[in-house]
């Protein structure tokens, strides 16, 4: 699979979804819009999921018009059923309808989605590798938001792709190592959480109580981007991007006009090694309720 440096995140086209966001969902009018301009910049991978709303609807509707192909990563929730006859038929219910959904055969990678457990013999882990052996999907994996899983992630050779939380405040595998393990291995990763929900960029007066822990870690944030003269959001994406262990990164998007700045930040020159370790430096211990949204007060 030759995928595109930026994965399209297609959160904000079903639901209303990120701590930042003032829009609410997207009008059809305005999906359609970041759609168009994501295929005329070569954007050729959008990561949707049974969660998200009717993600998959609008998405697979304006795909179907699309002539070039492209490559849809989307994930199914946690079903746990008596036994994994029952939880193998749900998931393939799920994925025949994110199928017909998207206008695809077959999904081109579906991940679990924050699963609760990651062992060879979990059902749904058994699930999807027998769905990948009939062909309805051609590459399995998770999307996770805890270092503990991206290790036992490893110990499943069949599992091929993972999302894992990577952002300027959440350095966590890089410092245990494992995102070098994850390279090593061959698997493609994506990078999620960049900007952790709008959380990076917000002004410390935006920030809502729950993230009351996360003003002064902002605010030393802002510090290090007037101090290089530059924009935090641009920072904090090229920390991630220039990672070559890195296959691609998702970015939700919420206004073509965002979708348009992240294009141009994407462009831009590799972060000076003297931001990045200061980075480093700076914010490697901060507390999972800050790095961790899975585990955020309101959701």
């Amino acid at each position: 699979m030759k995928i595109s440096e930026l994965t399209l995140g297609t959160a904000q086209l079903g639901m209303e979804y990120g701590i930042s966001n003032k829009i609410g969902k997207l009008s059809s009018k305005k999906a359609t819009e970041i759609l168009k301009i994501a295929s005329s910049v070569g954007i050729n991978c959008y990561d949707t999921a049974r969660a998200y709303g009717n993600s998959e609807q609008v998405l697979g509707k304006f795909l179907k018009k699309e002539s070039k192909n492209n490559i849809v990563i989307t994930k199914i929730p946690n079903i746990n059923e008596i036994s994994f006859d029952e939880t193998y038929n749900k998931i393939r219910k799920n994925i025949s309808e994110s199928s017909f959904y998207l206008g695809m055969k077959d999904i081109p990678i579906c991940l679990l989605h924050e699963p609760t457990r990651i062992d060879k013999d979990d059902d749904m882990v058994r699930s999807i590798i027998k769905l990948k052996k009939e062909g309805l999907i051609k590459k399995i994996g998770i999307s996770t938001y805890v270092p503990k899983e991206a290790k036992e992630f490893l110990d499943i050779p069949q599992l091929d792709v993972i999302q894992i939380p990577l952002n300027v405040f959440d350095t966590r595998l890089i410092h245990n190592n494992t995102l070098k393990e994850l390279n090593n291995g061959e698997k493609i990763i994506f990078a999620r959480s960049v900007y952790l929900q709008g959380l990076i960029g917000m002004e410390t007066n935006q920030i809502p109580l729950f993230l009351e822990e996360a003003k002064p870690h902002i605010k030393n944030l802002k510090i290090i981007s007037e101090e290089f003269n530059m924009n935090i959001r641009e920072m904090a994406l090229a920390f991630v991007k220039d990672l070559e262990e890195i296959s691609s990164v998702i970015i939700g998007i919420e206004s073509p006009d965002q979708l348009n700045e992240n294009i141009e930040f994407l462009n831009k020159k590799s972060l000076p090694i003297k931001i990045r370790e200061r980075i480093m430096d700076e914010f490697s211990n901060l507390p999972e309720e800050i790095i961790n949204p899975g585990i955020w007060k309101n959701t």
